[in-house]
Order: C-alpha cells, then structure tokens, then sequence
C-alpha cells in the first residue's frame, strides 16, 4: 500500500500543477477573447508548466511555507498571465470575465473529479487521488475568491466598489503586495469560511455525505 500511495502523491503532484496552469491560461484565454492577445503573445496560453513558472511565488515561497510550518503546509502559485484591460472591448465588464475565469476553471475541475469519485469505493487508491484533486481545486478556487488584491476575488469586489467611488475602488486595486501582507497576516480569519464553502461543495453539491474529504487526506499523509 506503501508504493501505491507514493505513486497517488506524484500523480496528485501533477494534477495540482496542472490546476495551477490552466487556472492561469483560463485567464489568458478569455482575455484574448476580449480583446487582449498580450498573454497569447507571450506563450502563455501554454500548457507547458515551466513556462507558467515564478521564481518567487512558484519556487522560493513554497519552500519557506514549508519549512516554516514543519512540514504541515505548503502554498505557493503561477505566474500571472500578463493582461492589459485597455485592449479590452469593455474594460469593466471584461476585466471581470477575465478574473473568474481561473475561479470558474479550478470549479471545473472540481466537479468533475469530485463526480468521478463516485466510481470508486472510499478507501480505494483513485478514491483518495480524486479526492485530493477535487480539494484541492475548491480550495484554490475559494482561496482566489478572496476579495484582497490581487486575487482573483479583488477584481470581483473593484467591481463593486467602483459603483460607489471609482477613486476609491482604484486605490484599493493598487494595494498590490500589502494586500499579499494582509492575506498572510489574517490568514486564520478566512480558514472557516473557506473550509465552510468546501464541505457545503463536498457533501451537498457532490453528494459525498458519508465520508470526510478531511478525514481521507489526513489519513493518506499518515501512511508517509
């Protein structure tokens, strides 16, 4: 059992990189449709991971998270597909179709998988591989909901706010790396309704009211 879960934790590996890519050129793709080929321009609407590689955020911070949690956590991410909203047709409204976009394909992916599931018995190698996936991609599309700059989720609430004060909305917009300072310092204020949203997902949506996706996981890295 031992083997088999080494080979579920490197295709897991893939699966969650792959999620992080077309996460990214989810982006890229509808920007392009709206108007914008700077990320096709770049080859970014590529599938080849190391071309969606970030010095900082895909290699040197997962390592600190890493180690600074003892080995009990890992975060990390892509590199931003670059966009230019004034190629846009209509900048609000397509500005948000682009920042979705990666939310609505991690969804994706989730379902899918988290739907596949039914084919196989809790307790078996694909039940605990498509568990870990379909988590996975619901926690990277609730993390990205996250309305600070400059998740996915900021653009949605810019949105918002640029109805009430359009200064106002653009100077939350550029908030940028504080806004990475926020995320990490409240971190512990957005666990619950994270973790809420992915168990209504887990037992209402997929219908998996008998097993705990939490309970899978932790038992999975206990073999190790």
């Amino acid at each position: 059992m031992a083997y088999a879960n080494y080979i579920v934790l490197v295709l897991y590996a893939g699966a969650l990189i792959m999620s992080i890519v077309l996460h990214e050129i989810a982006h890229g793709w509808v920007a392009r449709r709206c108007g914008d080929p700077t990320a096709e321009a770049a080859g970014r609407l590529s599938l080849n991971p190391i071309r969606h590689v970030d010095p900082f955020m895909t290699i040197i911070l997962p390592i600190l998270v890493l180690f600074s949690s003892g080995g009990r956590m890992i975060f990390g991410g892509a590199k931003p597909v670059p966009v230019n909203p004034y190629n846009f047709r209509n900048l609000e409204i397509d500005d948000l179709k682009v920042s979705v976009a990666g939310v609505i394909t991690n969804m994706a992916i989730a379902l899918i998988c988290g739907f596949a599931l039914h084919l196989w018995q809790p307790g078996t190698v694909g039940f605990t591989l498509f568990t870990m996936i379909t988590v996975a991609n619901l926690g990277l599309a609730f993390f990205n909901l996250i309305p600070i700059p400059p998740l996915d989720g900021s653009h949605v609430a810019r949105f918002f706010l640029a109805k009430v004060s359009p200064p106002l909305a653009d100077a939350y917009q550029r908030l940028g790396i504080v806004g990475l300072i926020f995320i990490f310092l409240l971190a512990g204020y957005f666990f619950a309704p994270i973790r809420w949203a992915m168990d209504f997902f887990w037992f209402t949506v997929l219908g998996h009211n008998t097993v705990d996706w939490a309970r899978v996981i932790y038992d999975f890295w206990q073999t190790f």
